[in-house]
């Protein structure tokens, strides 16, 4: 790691949410200078530590002295032309911030400015700024209709959109909205979205997410039902996702690996089928000794990859007499 980045690394510890609008402030214009920096992963961290300080704000309560309504508009103004003129530079901190976007979601009071912002990018885009990510980015920040049935039409014709961060936004989107009696329900969107992640994967990941966030992966009537889903999609679907940075949440992979965790007969499946990596990070989730998981730990631990033999030093950590 090159000691000259050592300053940033300081400067992102700061906890935000204990700073007044002054220290905040300060803190913005002395992260936005490393927007410039040669590492792409540091300029990728910046976007997210802005988008963080300036978008939550609001959500950190007001100080005894609080700011004008008039400062979170300014401060919003800022940070769209600091990104906007760092990117003529660095091509990638755009598409970055963008995708931060998901995580990062800006205040009801900035929503509006946040969707305009988008809406121009889209009609004069930059020079390589992919239109997909601005168009699913604000499929995610656009509060729904009022009509159900009409927004999740919307929603369903996306799925079928050429582009797999869209197709996500939209499946993400229906997952957040749907209830077991809205129509369509729960139950027929995972038939159609289980459907079209087999031919094309990167959908059921995304619609899964807001359930899983929500503390449906807890739920025992729930996990009976989703994990098999997600299984048989694994085995089923046609080919492997696309790229993290394609989609707007993990892929049913990796929530897998959190559902299965106590479940050694998901890990036998998981090393029949073939996903060796899911299933180690499935065995070796829970820190601490899972009954029946031990032999499949032991099966990994015999794996030629060292990677995967790795599970040999969780089974001494936590299997050991």
């Amino acid at each position: 790691m090159p000691a000259d980045i050592q300053p940033y690394l300081d400067l992102r510890q700061t906890p935000l949410h204990e700073l007044s609008p002054a220290e905040l402030t300060a803190f913005c214009l002395a992260a936005a200078d490393w927007l410039g920096c040669d590492e792409q992963w540091i300029r990728d961290d910046v976007a997210e530590r802005l988008a963080t300080a300036v978008m939550w704000e609001h959500f950190w309560g007001e100080p005894s002295d609080p700011p004008s309504p008039a400062h979170y508009f300014e401060r919003l103004a800022w940070l769209l032309q600091a990104i906007e003129t760092a990117n003529q530079r660095h091509p990638d901190i755009l598409p970055s911030f963008i995708r931060h976007l998901r995580y990062r979601s800006p205040s009801k009071e900035l929503t509006p400015r946040v969707l305009a912002w988008l809406d121009n990018l889209e009609g004069q885009p930059p020079a390589g700024l992919d239109i997909n990510l601005v168009l699913g980015t604000r499929i995610l920040l656009t509060p729904p209709a009022p009509d159900w049935s009409e927004q999740a039409a919307v929603w369903i014709a996306l799925l079928d959109h050429p582009s797999s961060w869209v197709r996500g936004c939209a499946a993400m989107m229906l997952g957040n909205w749907s209830e077991d009696d809205t129509a369509p329900n729960r139950a027929d969107l995972f038939a159609l979205i289980g459907e079209k992640e087999i031919a094309r994967p990167g959908i059921a990941g995304p619609f899964w997410s807001p359930s899983h966030a929500g503390g449906a992966w807890a739920d025992a009537e729930w996990a009976s039902t989703v994990t098999p889903w997600m299984m048989d999609l694994l085995e089923s679907r046609n080919g492997p996702p696309p790229p993290h940075e394609d989609m707007p949440s993990n892929d049913i992979e990796f929530f897998l690996h959190e559902l299965c965790s106590l479940s050694p007969e998901m890990v036998n499946r998981m090393l029949a089928g073939g996903f060796i990596e899911l299933a180690l990070m499935t065995a070796t989730e829970m820190h601490g000794p899972i009954p029946g998981m031990q032999s499949r730990l032991e099966t990994l631990a015999q794996n030629p990859d060292r990677e995967i033999a790795a599970a040999a030093a969780h089974l001494e950590r936590h299997y050991a007499a």
